[in-house]
């Protein structure tokens, strides 16, 4: 079962922050699995950040998604271009594909309850219909104009 993870190098979390492990399988090797971690931020309500080894294991690669499209992901295939997301053949996985410009497509496959557990603490710290503080953006925009 995932667990949160602790904050990386004295880093402070908010008291609303989630970080989760997520389990992963790459479908070309699935006797390899490994660990990434899923981060969400209430300040930016919309994102959600997966961070994954990189194939040669010496570095993370970050990938930014749309909070909503990762849970549509979950039920059906969304996506079009570069980022794609959807049930994957085996019901336990859903696929996220990434098609960078300048490589080949990659698929890896997460496990589905540990992205749907993810994804229901991130709503239960800022729900679907409160992503949309109109006063506080109206404030933000004029606090970066006065700058």
């Amino acid at each position: 079962m995932p667990h949160a993870l602790p904050p990386e190098g004295g880093e402070e979390l908010t008291s609303k922050e989630v970080r989760m492990l997520l389990r992963f399988v790459d479908p070309v090797d699935p006797e390899q699995p490994f660990e990434g971690e899923g981060v969400y931020d209430p300040a930016v309500p919309f994102v959600v950040r997966i961070t994954i080894p990189s194939p040669c294991g010496r570095t993370h690669v970050t990938y930014t998604y749309d909070r909503e499209f990762l849970r549509r992901g979950l039920s059906g295939p969304v996506g079009l271009g570069e980022v794609l997301a959807g049930p994957a053949a085996d019901p336990h996985y859903t696929a996220l594909t990434f098609a960078a410009r300048t490589s080949r497509q990659m698929t890896l496959l997460v496990q589905y309850d540990d992205l749907a557990d993810f994804l229901a603490q991130t709503y239960e710290c800022a729900p679907a219909d409160t992503e949309w503080d109109i006063d506080l953006l109206v404030a933000r925009l004029l606090k970066r104009t006065d700058s």
